[in-house]
């Protein structure tokens, strides 16, 4: 399976997660490296996706604001 071989409808819109309250230290410097670890790969992965779809996101933000009409 390919990255986009599935539609974002087919993913469920809340994933719980639970954090155990009783994690030593060291299972949380590991998990928090793990997580690290993941957001590195997938940015090597998807970056240039992001940065397109966070750049479009912004462009349709701005214009849907009226020349007259400030957001701020």
């Amino acid at each position: 399976m390919t990255r986009h071989d599935y539609a974002p409808e087919d993913l469920p819109h809340i994933i719980p997660i639970e954090i155990p309250l009783d994690w030593s230290p060291e299972q949380a410097l590991v998990t928090y490296e793990w997580l690290e670890e993941l957001r590195t790969r997938i940015w090597l992965l998807y970056g240039p996706d992001i940065e397109q779809f966070l750049r479009n996101d912004i462009v349709q933000t701005v214009q849907s604001y009226g020349d007259n009409d400030d957001p701020f």
